[in-house]
């Protein structure tokens, strides 16, 4: 599936990061629960301060 929405992005940076969801979601899934929560902690962040 995220092959083929990153297919349809035109911003090539968009098209590599959805295309390596993934491989990301299976990185994640072999951390600690405390790490899990360290990334999800970042994530929110990260995509908080985009929003301001």
């Amino acid at each position: 599936m995220s092959v083929e929405v990153g297919s349809q992005q035109a911003d090539l940076d968009e098209k590599v990061l959805l295309e390596s969801l993934g491989a990301a979601l299976t990185v994640l899934s072999r951390l600690s629960q405390s790490d899990r929560e360290a990334v999800r902690d970042i994530v929110t962040t990260l995509t908080r301060g985009m929003g301001v």
